[in-house]
């Protein structure tokens, strides 16, 4: 007796893990290997132990197991929070987090292999009957048998070089998909050594990040509203600045250190993608390996401070009214 596609689709969707656990996993990896170079089945561990869940198949099972009921309960639904089904889920997070995080440069690929294991589990349909395989991961992406921690010149912080990592501390600001694809794009550009695209795209998510930031407090203020239905960059920036200026834990030298380096990114922006005219070598530094690295790291914690200082700005806002 096998299982219907139902039942299939059922345990695929239970098996698949959601971007955020691949995203933790992404957390632990790299906090895994900042230590020292890792084996593929050591980083898979570390994953599982962060989850609490065990490393091995616990016993007296000699292979993972799900018992569904017997007569079958059409209402039976397999349990996403079911010990063997969420050290599976998590066995294919770490998968997908090390292969994005090499596939991104933050993680170098040491030693080759053939393969590596894919995690199987049996269903059994009625008592007496013979288990069946369910083969939790088919297809996987191709891994290494050691990872380490990459190095790349002028970026200490190589974890960044992934989307995940970079947004992970700005949910405040509610950045929107085409801003997160210019990050995403600028990040890959960087990784390839195109450094012009890549600062020029650095630009582009600045300006998102403070029209995402003028949503967040459009009803505190309406000039930023204003501003926001006439897509006036130069005028949500300065309505924004304001509106942090009225709030009591942002202090006056964090609220110029984001105007400035939103400047900053302006005229670089400006530089790199209109190629007229004498070079300038306070900005043409900035389009190189070292340069490009630092405004990377430098606009992280840009964006951080920006999100910080929004979600202060509301929350001051709810403690007023």
């Amino acid at each position: 007796m096998g299982l219907d596609e139902e039942r299939k689709a059922q345990f695929d969707e239970c098996l698949t893990p959601s971007a955020v656990e691949v995203a933790r996993a992404k957390r632990v990896i790299l906090k895994a290997v900042d230590s020292g170079p890792k084996t593929f089945r050591d980083l898979q561990t570390e994953v599982l132990e962060s989850e609490k869940l065990p490393r091995n198949v616990p016993p007296p099972h000699p292979r993972q197991a799900i018992q569904m009921p017997w007569p079958d309960n059409p209402d039976w639904r397999p349990d996403h929070s079911d010990p063997v089904i969420a050290r599976i889920r998590m066995l294919r997070a770490a998968r997908s987090a090390m292969a994005e995080l090499a596939h991104a440069g933050a993680l170098d690929e040491l030693e080759e292999i053939e393969g590596a294991d894919s995690p199987d589990f049996e269903v059994k349909v009625s008592r007496g009957s013979d288990p069946i395989d369910f083969p939790a991961l088919k297809f996987g992406p191709a891994l290494a048998e050691r990872y380490g921690l990459a190095r790349r010149e002028g970026l200490d912080e190589v974890g960044l070089l992934d989307v995940d990592v970079f947004t992970a501390d700005l949910e405040a600001l509610g950045l929107d998909r085409r801003t997160l694809r210019c990050l995403q794009e600028a990040l890959s550009a960087y990784r390839r050594g195109l450094y012009l695209s890549a600062v020029n795209l650095l630009g582009a998510v600045s300006e998102g990040a403070w029209y995402a930031a003028g949503e967040q407090l459009r009803s505190l203020s309406s000039s930023i509203a204003n501003a926001l239905v006439r897509r006036d960059t130069f005028k949500v920036i300065s309505g924004v600045a304001e509106q942090l200026k009225a709030t009591k834990s942002v202090t006056p030298s964090a609220r110029r250190e984001l105007e400035v380096h939103a400047a900053y990114l302006r005229d670089l922006r400006n530089y790199g993608v209109h190629p007229r005219g004498e070079s300038s070598t306070s900005l043409e530094h900035a389009f190189s390996e070292h340069g490009a690295g630092l405004l990377l790291m430098e606009t992280h914690r840009y964006l951080v401070r920006l999100a910080e200082a929004t979600e202060a700005a509301l929350r001051s806002h709810d403690v007023g009214t």
